[in-house]
């Protein structure tokens, strides 16, 4: 199918739809997703329309494996989860979480920066603010005001239930937010004024699961008492479950991976004895480019522009409900359309043994 997307110039459009074949349009890792949405500027005097968690009508950028192309910059740090697009000047984004099932937290990260908060990331960890300022580290007063920053903090530093699983932008002193846009012009990045120098040219996020999966409580989960703690889903969309889990379907019992495919209207039972408890590792490796293109790399980033209203609620849990640890991290580098023309060129695609496990050995 022919992909289109209003925000890009036609050449970068053409160039898509060539290398469409290894491209995502959902970014997954683990049977978790999320999506970058290009959308158009808010304009504060035109579109009266933006009300509280209104979704900005978008387009799903396109997404590609840092690891299989030689050309991608040597500054970049690429693991498995590694991932790249092309920014469209000029126009709004939001970051999409939606088509996960589960209740999850989302730590966002737009260039080094926490956009909830502002503050630049030294860890991957949830944090809640009720008593101090975690900026001066003094006492709030009412409404979680520090009398040093001059403005209300915000209740957490992540995005969960009940707020929607999106985010449009960086959040202000009454809780809204200015959307995020991308730009050339290095005055406007946001990250860049906060950090006082040239902010990485990526965003991406964490996302955390309850410690205890099998509590999880929501529209979704139904607790069945008198089956001996097993829970049941009803739904097409089976939430990605981790570990090893016993599954039933009426009468019959099954074993469950996180490719299974569900039928619409069937109904599930998973075992609430689960003692997997691991966090998905990330080795970190650097590409060995056999070729890099000679470019001049124009500055593009993230800045701040009109106001959308939308607020962040609070989380009703506690943070030691939470996983103290990402289940995943994803990290999406963005670059200038000149210097992805360049990139694409230089696709390899994935390392594939002809022979399998006979390779390296003599045959026929």
């Amino acid at each position: 199918m022919l992909y289109t997307n209003q925000y890009l110039r036609k050449d970068i459009e053409n160039l898509l739809n060539e290398h469409q074949d290894h491209s995502y349009e959902n970014v997954i890792v683990d049977g978790f997703s999320g999506r970058i949405m290009a959308a158009p500027r808010v304009d504060n005097e035109k579109d009266t329309h933006i009300k509280h968690a209104v979704q900005i009508p978008g387009r799903s950028l396109l997404f590609y494996k840092a690891d299989e192309f030689e050309g991608i910059p040597k500054s970049w740090i690429v693991n498995k989860d590694t991932f790249f697009t092309v920014a469209p000047l000029d126009s709004g984004i939001w970051y999409a979480w939606g088509r996960n099932q589960y209740p999850l937290a989302f730590l966002p990260n737009m260039q080094g920066i926490n956009p909830i908060t502002g503050l630049p990331f030294t860890s991957v960890q949830l944090e809640q603010y009720k008593n101090e300022c975690p900026k001066h580290k003094v006492k709030f007063e009412s409404d979680r005001y520090c009398p040093k920053c001059k403005y209300h903090w915000p209740s957490q530093n992540y995005i969960t239930d009940p707020n929607p699983k999106w985010w449009d932008g960086w959040r202000t002193e009454d809780g809204h937010l200015r959307q995020f846009f991308f730009t050339e012009k290095e005055e406007r990045i946001v990250a860049t004024k906060i950090l006082k120098e040239k902010a990485p040219e990526a965003f991406g996020w964490a996302m955390f699961l309850p410690k205890n999966p099998n509590m999880i409580r929501g529209n979704e989960w139904k607790y069945v008492t008198n089956a001996n703690d097993w829970i049941y889903y009803e739904s097409s969309n089976m939430p990605p479950l981790i570990g090893s889990w016993n599954l039933r379907l009426g009468s019959k019992r099954m074993s469950f991976s996180s490719n299974m495919k569900i039928s619409q209207d069937q109904v599930f039972f998973c075992n609430a004895s689960n003692d997997s408890n691991q966090n998905n590792q990330i080795s970190t490796y650097s590409v060995n480019a056999s070729y890099q293109p000679q470019i001049t790399t124009k500055t593009v980033g993230i800045g701040a522009g009109a106001e959308v209203k939308m607020e962040l609620s609070v989380d009703q849990h506690d943070l030691d409900w939470w996983k103290e640890e990402p289940n995943i991290k994803v990290q999406i580098y963005f670059i200038h359309p000149d210097l992805f023309s360049k990139v694409m060129k230089t696709y390899k695609g994935k390392e594939i043994k002809k022979e399998g496990y006979l390779e390296g050995i003599e045959v026929g």
